[in-house]
């Protein structure tokens, strides 16, 4: 079993999402009777979210551990924003996320932030729109960790991160361990980058709402949204990354 797909003890295993089947027969397959996993031990994604003209396909490079993976696209053609897979929402609990991410040598650094994982919430009960409550994004030449948390009940608290130098062409192996926080309780979120410990943060980590966040993987260009009406010049180079070996656990606590 490689290392993406390994889970340590007192972890138990509760999903694998086989990315190669996402689109063909969207699915998670893990244990029978898990939380969230329907009796045949599978668990269907929630959608897959294309905002514009972007795209998601299955291809055989860049290979993972000798797998395939997964490419999303978002051109820059001033309505595209948005290509993810999303999971269906699991209880509140205390999970690890394990996934693996690859950008191309011809990746052109853009100050604005570019999400290719987050953790997403929902709308405050003032109707009002939020972050994620987690984010894992590009930002400039860096990856960039942001937390955001409820400091009243229209008031959302930001913690920002920052990981290590952006490599291209090369797999970046992120393993991501999340304690849900609840209203009096206290979270935990720790993230490695290929197998280096970069943040180990305990505090609130959502806004105490009344489903936990759910898990996105792609690509998510917020300042390219036409609804936020950011002027930006269009006509440039797409973004483009590549997913894979995505593993998701619980853990007995």
């Amino acid at each position: 079993m490689n290392a993406m797909m390994s889970c340590a003890r007192p972890y138990k295993a509760l999903v694998l999402l086989g990315l190669c089947a996402a689109l063909a027969a969207p699915s998670f397959a893990g244990r029978r009777n898990a939380p969230g996993v329907s009796a045949d031990g599978a668990l269907q994604w929630a959608r897959r979210s294309i905002d514009g003209n972007g795209s998601i396909a299955q291809v055989d490079q860049p290979t993972l551990d000798g797998g395939p993976s997964y490419r999303f696209v978002v051109p820059d053609d001033g309505v595209s924003y948005r290509a993810e897979l999303a999971a269906a929402a699991m209880p509140w609990g205390h999970y690890r996320y394990q996934f693996a991410v690859f950008v191309p040598q011809d990746w052109r650094p853009n100050p604005q932030a570019t999400i290719v994982a987050q953790w997403h919430g929902y709308k405050l009960d003032s109707g009002r729109d939020t972050n994620p409550p987690i984010s894992l994004a590009i930002e400039g030449d860096h990856w960039r960790l942001m937390v955001n948390r409820l400091a009243s009940p229209d008031q959302v608290e930001k913690k920002e991160f920052s990981l290590p130098p952006l490599q291209t062409g090369v797999w970046h192996r992120f393993d991501v361990r999340i304690h849900w926080s609840r209203s009096g309780q206290g979270g935990l979120v720790a993230l490695t980058h290929d197998g280096e410990n970069w943040v180990s943060y305990e505090g609130a980590n959502n806004y105490d709402q009344k489903n936990p966040p759910y898990f996105k993987i792609g690509i998510y260009h917020p300042q390219w949204n036409p609804r936020k009406d950011v002027p930006h010049a269009t006509g440039g180079a797409p973004i483009v990354v590549y997913a894979a070996g995505v593993a998701v656990t619980r853990s007995d606590r």
